[in-house]
């Protein structure tokens, strides 16, 4: 209670306060008024109004109502009412009004709220209406006076004149006289005063008019809506100015959906020209128009007259900061608009999917939008797939990144997040293109944003390190690339990449190597700034080195070689490094020589290692000096001997003796390779007994070779000079005659035979590298010489590996992951000759005295007699099961400098006497088997570098890198540019290598198959032929032609063939035009092509000159695969070839034949039909068609799955019906699908003849893909041509019934044959047979001729047409009840009958009722 009673006390009190503060409130309000006078002239206008209730002030002050607005207005019309004459009275009124707001300030106070007399106790406030607004009420006053405002109006032409008070009252007239339209009770002749103001807005200045426009759509009723949408809309055209304005008001009107889409065109029209700050509200405008029948077409347009590319040009700093202010107004209002109407994101995505490399590139406002809908969940997944589309089609460039970033900064960022996310997804795809792709986001994405943002990229970078391979490698090349062009902003974040080093087992060698590079560029360069990490390298080298395990002893040389050559690079002044800093240089050198001297692994690292460092880095003189005077010393006593005062023991048990010397006698310089004694010594551990302080390895020569060459290049500029003896001296190795009797050999003997032929061909591999580039004829010609010896050699090879199963030749690639990667890529080898010799031995044509001798699993005692000629045999069988490309990473790496021999031409070798006297002169030129080898290494290198294939994460870690080293390290552009220097040879040797088959079937009057067809040297150029097609076809499909970068390459290789075929004359030199003449070009050589093989690769190289051109189809290329299709393919024997290696050659000139169809894919599918396979059928067993002798009984099921398969392909091509369209258009695609039904009908009727198992495989499968692409896209349109064509839709459906028929019959015959894999495809099938019946039942009903629909019984027959029998039908009924448990739901009819299954038929007829109609069948 005493709460309560103290609460009511103090609500009493404020009450009391608060009637104090109004009474004094009160009391001033009456001591102002009472210092103010009353305006007074006389006027009945004046009389009125205060008879009325309100008082007129005369001076600057507002005016005071006495009473309440309503019972001033109700007083007002009753004094006008009283006269009898009430126009004349009005007319008298508004004279006394006019001539009261003739001043200024009196006009602005009658456009201000009025101020409630403090007498006035039934104010309903304060402040009321202002004055005119309250005569606006009143009907007798409204229209005049509303004409008397609007002509008040256009008194203001001057925008000077628009604000007529104080800036600091911020009032403006106009806007004032126009705020008193709005929201009014009632207007009494609205049309009257539409149109007072849409003729006022003629004759006001630009600000009043917008004012005016603006008004509008609150002021007038909605049956003016339409006629005013239409003066706006001229108005628009006249003036671009009022466009905002304009389509602001039309926003708020209910326009017609016509004079809507004109409007929006107008605005559409206007995009280009408008200012940015305009942007927004035109493209809010043209969205809200937005439709889902018209969302496409709107954005298609919208997107063509977006274009953010020319918003910032010409501005200075502070114009681009406020146009990107503008730009995210313009995205923001995108957003909202999406999200208001999904329609608009949906057409959006689907304008950009179309957009095609052909026609344009994607712009800076489709990033932007691709970004903005990427925030949006709805649809991240579907933009992240239109990212991949995009960027694999090439619309989506990394220039355009680059631009945009550059442009558009603040916008970018706006979308960091999805950047990012972007960059991570796109950075793990398995595709180097988009792997590409994303590296550029994140480079220019680090490039352009704050420290903030910086991180948050390193740190991403960084978690991409521990990865997929493809994603460490990525990331580590960015970083790379970023050490090298943006040191200073990367070397903050050092401490995040040392991180890295407690995860150096996950990394490959090149991948540590990329990694130390990294940290070392940061911390021993010139930007480097932690002495801290500097220690903890060092440290780590120390630790690594010291380590007695392998890897870890690798990782420690690649980490101590990164920091020596950071600190030993001259500097940029040129000046000499310092006496200190020389001496840390050569600690660390003999800190990692002396930490490796007993490990031949780890030496050749280090020597491979450092080549590289030598031969890309400029080293400080004194250092680079050192190091070449230290190899040069150390090759000498290790490996080269003096062969007249050096005595050798032979220890090898073999016959050892100086081979492969490429001097004269005259010539000799006597010194000679120390090889076989080092491979015999190593191979019984001598060298662990030997007092030298450094082991000598011969698995080192080579390494050891190319660091001295490199030094040496380095030192005299690329002069060989010093050391060109070796290029020619001889190598002390074993006759050559016991590679014939390896049988007689001790198992210790062939290994060490087959150890030194490897070391031979190593030691020739490194010979030619270093020599390759000469300009010498003479040196030239040793090293032909050497390519030469490397052929023989490798020949020898084969022989003596295929008599020494598990041999485990030294390695010559020591950045490997580990030695048991290259042990299983040499092993893999003896297991696939197992396999082969089993194959061989299974043979039915093999004799059985053969057979022991093919199997390597034991030996017999009667195989101890076999004869000599047995043995021949089984040696000849090894031979061909050994293939020495698969040890490829037991060989060492060629340079691609090397290829220049290619260009060598006819080179002469002078013999000299003893008195330099010219003796004897050799021709030298590369041989068949020559340049077999080397175009085979070249296509090796080129598909590894240049391929476009996806790999998969079930790849073996790092053997698809085996061999290639040295190629990693260089880009896919580098390589490129290098192997555009050997296209000009390359078309030599094509050139050749054709004039050489042409002559051979000219030889053999016209017989490709002739006489010497077979011998060695025609299969030696026929595959030389191919091999110079497949380097050509990796090249031209190498997707990064196709960017921007590679442009000026692209035109140069295209030049190189394009200029053959037009001679030297001008021309076009459009990459389209040069395609065009490099198709002609190699279209000459199909007459020369020797196998299949060779035309498949021919033919891909025409289609990826056809892709650059970007065209779909070329008639020339398929006019080529039909001469092919035509033409009899031999083996070697004589016989026909076969098998599944030529069927799928055979299927990818088949697809190409249908795809590049002169007239199209189903007029040439209809002429294999009708004329290949009747012939075929005629033939016989063993015969084939004469048209096409490549269809065979054998091959019949490639032609038939491809045909099926191409079919399918075209009919989802076939465009889509729309009501739209006109008549013309829509009759094409009728008969589009008619001509692609019969065709179907032609396919599924072949089975009756081929029936065999692949055949009705191929029949159920696409015969069910078929008849899903025709009830997605072909039933619709029989809904629209129903009524207009009744005759062609009836005549197509009676076409497709008979094919659906066809397929019931087939399903009848996988339950007869009781195949489980047949069976598989029939639920399916079924399912989509039912739902074609309904649908066209559905079809009649929408036409009302649903009594046209009946069903029936159809007998169950199978292929060939023949009744099945009940008891078949019995037999299999549990298994039909299975199948149509597991896959349909399917309702029962006329289920009485046992014998037969139960089918439906439908009948269509025309409105006089005859039965001509379609029927389909189905089992229930």
């Amino acid at each position: 209670m005493a709460k309560s009673k103290g609460k009511r006390a103090r609500a009493n009190e404020s009450a009391n306060v608060s009637k104090s503060s109004k009474s004094t409130l009160s009391k001033k309000r009456k001591l102002a008024s009472s210092n103010l006078k009353a305006y007074q002239d006389g006027s009945m206008f004046v009389k009125t109004v205060e008879s009325a209730g309100l008082t007129l002030m005369g001076e600057d002050a507002p005016n005071v109502l006495n009473v309440d607005q309503v019972i001033f207005q109700r007083n007002m019309q009753k004094a006008l009412k009283k006269n009898v004459t009430v126009t004349e009275t009005v007319k008298e009124f508004l004279d006394g009004l006019q001539n009261y707001i003739e001043e200024e300030p009196r006009f602005k106070h009658s456009l201000l709220r009025t101020v409630s007399s403090p007498d006035c106790e039934s104010a309903r406030s304060g402040q009321q209406d202002s004055l005119i607004r309250l005569l606006l009420n009143i009907e007798e006053i409204q229209p005049p006076l509303i004409s008397l405002l609007l002509e008040k109006l256009a008194e203001f032409l001057d925008e000077d004149n628009e604000s007529v008070f104080d800036h600091q009252d911020g009032s403006s007239l106009p806007k004032m006289i126009l705020s008193q339209f709005y929201w009014l009770d009632r207007i009494v002749n609205v049309k009257e005063m539409t149109a007072k103001m849409l003729e006022i807005v003629e004759v006001c200045s630009l600000a009043v008019q917008k004012d005016i426009i603006g008004c509008i759509p609150e002021v007038i009723t909605d049956d003016e809506h339409n006629n005013v949408a239409i003066k706006l809309k001229e108005l628009m055209e006249q003036n671009s100015e009022l466009i905002v304005s304009i389509l602001n008001s039309l926003s708020n009107l209910n326009v017609m959906p016509e004079l809507l889409k004109e409007v929006c065109k107008s605005a559409m029209q206007t995009l280009n020209s408008a200012n940015l700050e305009d942007l927004p509200v035109i493209v809010k405008f043209i969205l809200r128009t937005v439709t889902p029948s018209t969302a496409l077409e709107i954005i298609q347009e919208l997107r063509r007259n977006l274009d953010f590319t020319s918003s910032q040009a010409c501005l200075n700093e502070n114009q681009k900061k406020s146009a990107e202010d503008s730009e995210l107004i313009l995205l923001e209002t995108i957003r909202l608009n999406v999200l208001f109407n999904k329609t608009i994101a949906t057409a959006w995505m689907k304008a950009i999917e179309v957009v095609t490399a052909d026609e344009s590139q994607l712009g800076l406002q489709d990033l932007f939008v691709m970004l903005m809908f990427h925030g949006m969940a709805a649809h991240k997944k579907a933009v992240e797939g239109l990212f991949r589309k995009k960027i694999r089609d090439y619309t989506l460039s990394q220039e355009l990144v680059e631009k945009s970033f550059e442009a558009h900064p603040k916008v970018m960022m706006n979308y960091f997040t999805s950047v990012l996310y972007i960059s991570c997804l796109l950075v793990r795809s398995l595709e180097p293109l988009l792997s590409v792709f994303a590296t550029a986001l994140y480079r220019e994405a680090f490039l352009t944003f704050d420290v903030h943002h910086k991180q948050a990229i390193i740190g991403a970078l960084v978690t991409h390190i521990g990865g997929t391979n493809r994603e460490r490698d990525a990331s580590l090349d960015l970083l790379l690339e970023l050490v090298n062009t943006a040191a200073k902003e990367i070397a903050t974040f050092a401490i995040f990449l040392k991180k890295n080093l407690d995860d150096l087992h996950k990394l490959s060698l090149p991948q540590v190597r990329k990694l130390f590079v990294i940290l070392s560029g940061l911390t021993f360069g010139d930007d480097g700034q932690e002495a801290t990490i500097q220690d903890e390298l060092h440290n780590f080298v120390r630790k690594q080195l010291t380590c007695s395990d392998l890897s870890y002893k690798r990782i420690g040389v690649i980490a101590a070689l990164a920091i020596f050559k950071k600190m030993s690079s001259k500097r940029s002044d040129g000046g000499p490094c310092s006496d200190a800093k020389f001496k840390q240089i050569m600690i660390l050198l003999k800190l990692v020589r002396s930490s490796c001297k007993d490990w031949p692994q780890v030496v050749g690292l280090f020597c491979d290692e450092m080549s590289d460092i030598v031969g890309k880095t400029k080293l400080d003189d004194r250092v680079q000096g050192e190091i070449a005077e230290n190899v040069l010393n150390d090759f000498q006593e290790d490996y080269v001997v003096d062969i007249a005062t050096d005595e050798l023991t032979d220890e090898s048990g073999l016959s050892m003796v100086t081979a492969y010397s490429l001097e004269t006698e005259e010539s000799q310089n006597d010194i000679a390779m120390n090889l076989l004694p080092l491979i015999s010594q190593a191979a019984k551990k001598t060298q662990s007994t030997s007092k030298k302080s450094r082991g000598v390895y011969p698995m080192c020569m080579a390494p050891q070779f190319r660091l001295l060459q490199v030094c040496i290049k380095a030192q005299s500029g690329g002069n060989l000079e010093d050391i060109d003896a070796l290029l020619g001296c001889p190598i002390y190795t074993f006759r050559a005659e016991i590679a014939d009797k390896m049988d007689s050999l001790s198992a210790e003997e062939k290994e060490l035979a087959c150890s030194c032929i490897v070391s031979t061909l190593n030691w020739f591999r490194e010979i030619i590298n270093a020599f390759a580039a000469t300009s010498l004829a003479e040196l030239k010609a040793k090293v032909i010489g050497r390519v030469q010896g490397i052929t023989e050699l490798e020949t020898m090879l084969e022989k003596c590996l295929a008599v020494t199963p598990g041999f485990n030749p030294p390695i010559a690639t020591f950045d490997a992951e580990a030695s048991s990667d290259i042990k299983a890529a040499g092993s893999s080898t003896s297991g696939r000759s197992k396999a082969g010799a089993k194959k061989k031995r299974k043979k039915p044509s093999q004799d059985k005295e053969n057979m022991p001798a093919a199997d390597e699993s034991g030996v017999s005692s009667s195989q101890i007699d076999e004869t000599e000629d047995d043995e021949k045999s089984a040696l000849t069988l090894a031979e061909v099961r050994v293939n020495v490309r698969d040890y490829r990473a037991f060989f060492r790496e060629l340079d691609l400098d090397v290829f220049h021999i290619l260009s060598c031409g006819l080179l002469t070798k002078h013999i000299m006497d003893t008195d330099h006297h010219t003796k004897e002169v050799q021709h030298l030129q590369l041989e068949p088997a020559q340049l077999e080898f080397l175009l085979g290494d070249l296509l090796d290198k080129t598909k590894h570098a240049l391929t476009t294939k996806k790999a998969t994460h079930l790849q073996v870690k790092g053997k698809s890198k085996l061999g290639f080293s040295r190629l990693d390290q260089l880009s896919a552009y580098q390589v490129a540019k290098k192997l555009v220097k050997f296209l000009q040879s390359l078309a030599h040797h094509l050139e050749a290598t054709n004039t050489y088959i042409q002559a051979l079937t000219t030889q053999n009057d016209g017989l490709v198959d002739g006489p010497g067809s077979t011998s060695t040297n025609a299969l030696k150029m026929k595959s030389c032929f191919q091999l110079i097609l497949e380097i050509l076809l990796t090249f031209f499909s190498w997707d990064g032609l196709l960017t921007k970068d590679s442009s000026s390459l692209l035109e140069e290789a295209l030049t190189v063939f394009a200029v053959k075929d037009v001679g030297q004359s001008g021309g076009s030199k459009t990459v389209k035009h040069l395609s065009k003449k490099c198709c002609l070009y190699f279209q000459e050589f199909a007459s020369s092509v020797p196998n299949l093989e060779s035309g498949v690769v021919l033919l891909s190289l025409l289609q990826a000159l056809t892709n650059i051109q970007r065209v779909q189809r070329n008639e020339a290329i398929g006019k080529l695969s039909e001469t092919f299709l035509k033409r009899e393919w031999l083996d070697q024997d004589g016989e026909r070839c076969k098998g599944a290696k030529h069927n799928e050659s055979l299927q990818k000139v088949i697809r190409s034949h249908l795809c590049h169809s002169g007239e199209d894919t189903l007029q040439a599918i209809e002429a294999i039909c009708s004329t290949g396979v009747p012939e075929l059928m005629n033939a016989g067993t063993n015969g084939c068609s004469t048209t096409y002798p490549t269809l065979t009984q054998s091959t019949f099921s490639s032609f038939y799955r491809i045909m099926f398969e191409e079919l399918v392909i075209y009919q989802k091509a076939v465009p889509a019906f729309s009501s739209r369209d006109p008549m013309e258009t829509q009759s094409q695609k009728l008969a589009d699908w008619n001509v692609s039904v019969r065709v179907m009908y032609m396919l599924i009727s072949l089975i009756k003849a081929f029936e065999a198992r692949t055949n009705v495989t191929t029949a159920l499968k696409h015969g069910k893909a078929s008849l899903e692409v025709f009830m997605r896209n072909g039933m619709p349109a029989m809904d629209l041509m129903f009524k207009t064509q009744r005759a062609d839709v009836q005549s197509l459906l009676k076409n497709l019934q008979q094919s659906t028929r066809l397929l019931q019959y087939m399903c009848n015959h996988t339950k007869v044959a009781q195949d489980i894999a047949l069976t598989n495809h029939v639920p399916a099938l079924k399912r989509i047979l039912e739902q074609f019946v309904y649908r066209v039942k559905a079809m009649l009903t929408l036409h009302n001729c649903h009594e046209a629909f009946w069903l029936g019984n159809l007998k169950n027959k199978d292929l060939k047409g023949d009744e099945i029998s009940s008891q078949v039908c019995r037999a299999d009924e549990e298994s039909e009840s299975e199948e149509e448990e597991d896959g349909d739901n399917r309702e029962k009819n006329d289920e009485g009958s046992e014998d037969e299954d139960d089918d439906e038929s439908e009948k269509t007829a025309d409105e006089e009722g005859n039965d001509d109609g379609v029927s389909c069948s189905e089992d229930y």
